[in-house]
């Protein structure tokens, strides 16, 4: 090995001694969970006056109903097994219409390209000039379909690139979804710090109060919600669907925020500040330190063969504080395979429809 690569290694490896240094003398863990570990777990608070209370709304079980499956952590990421008991249907109900589906939005393509699977399966990508069609059937198939002048998908020998438009999404609601998953797997006696911070995720802003809860909290939001770490690790789904909450040290050795959560799943990570009323850096989160999150891509051996085969994971910092709808926003996207078979229109046709699979339709 020669000296420079030496070195490289050496400034490496203490870059992640001081990200681990950061999170061990500044915080503790209050909640992790890794849903395909468990067949099912349900997260129960305690019963009030002999009734069941809803997190996000405090109503109780003789005012609403809980029939419902209330999952924890988004169904959309691959949850099936960890389940809120404390979240009534109306709210589970809000939830998925409005803020997660907006963090399906923001991910657009990236679930089909990283396999991730719902509720209703793979989700199908499909180009807005109707020339591009990506469906993937299994962990390991998957079929393309392109007109010969399409302008969304580039297929090379190993690798195909998509260019997409995001569907129009509120990036306040893609955080807010992503504080909800925070809120949800906490413990009782933890989330009773942040009881402000679930009346503002269960705000409805088609409803006046809803709009003023929302209009409040801009202050106090905008300094966390506009720091989110997002990575995206390249390679075949590196990632299981965990997350870790943690919440600062009374002795913390630096200025943090108060609580800090990560979630990762397939290929991505989204790291970011959870808001606390409690917290004296709330809404000056300008003044508070954020250290990238030691993954497991950080922890391969053999990085340099890592990062040959599959690239360089990439992070960047995105700005989620935005109430406004964001329309037409580009993304470009890659996904690497081992094998690639092209089919003559006879098969194609056979192929989509034993595997109950649409056909594209040029506009």
């Amino acid at each position: 090995m020669c000296k420079k690569n030496v070195l490289q290694d050496e400034a490496r490896n203490l870059w992640l001694i001081n990200r681990i240094k950061y999170f061990v003398n500044n915080y503790d863990l209050i909640a992790h969970e890794i849903p395909c570990f468990v067949s099912k777990r349900k997260i129960s608070d305690p019963i009030f006056e002999g009734h069941k209370v809803c997190r996000f709304c405090a109503r109780q079980d003789i005012d609403v109903s809980f029939k419902d499956n209330a999952h924890a952590i988004s169904e959309m990421l691959g949850n099936k097994s960890v389940i809120l008991d404390n979240e009534c249907d109306d709210c589970n109900h809000f939830f998925g219409e409005i803020i997660e589906d907006n963090l399906a939005k923001y991910l657009g393509i990236t679930r089909t390209l990283s396999q991730i699977k719902g509720k209703n399966g793979y989700p199908a990508f499909k180009s807005n000039d109707g020339k591009s069609r990506i469906d993937i059937i299994s962990e390991q198939e998957g079929i393309i379909q392109t007109t010969v002048d399409n302008g969304a998908i580039d297929l090379q020998e190993n690798y195909i690139e998509v260019s997409s438009i995001r569907d129009t999404y509120i990036p306040i609601d893609v955080y807010r979804a992503l504080v909800k998953i925070s809120l949800s797997i906490i413990p009782w006696q933890e989330y009773i710090h942040f009881v402000h911070t679930g009346v503002w995720i269960r705000a409805d802003r088609r409803t006046e109060i809803g709009r003023q809860i929302l209009d409040e909290w801009k202050d106090i939001s905008s300094g966390y919600a506009s720091k989110v770490i997002e990575t995206f690790v390249p390679g075949r789904k590196p990632l299981l669907l965990q997350i870790w909450v943690f919440r600062r040290k009374k002795d913390a050795v630096d200025k943090v925020p108060y609580c800090q959560t990560v979630v990762e799943f397939n290929n991505t990570r989204f790291q970011f500040a959870v808001p606390c009323v409690e917290d004296e850096s709330y809404g000056k989160n300008d003044k508070v330190s954020m250290h990238f999150f030691v993954g497991l891509e950080d922890c391969i051996f053999n990085y340099e063969k890592f990062i040959m085969q599959y690239g360089y994971p990439q992070t960047k910092v995105v700005d989620l504080s935005n109430h406004d709808a964001v329309k037409g926003e580009k993304t470009t996207n890659r996904m690497s395979f081992s094998k690639k078979i092209e089919l003559d229109i006879k098969d194609v046709e056979l192929f989509l429809k034993e595997n109950n699979i649409k056909g594209l339709r040029p506009k």
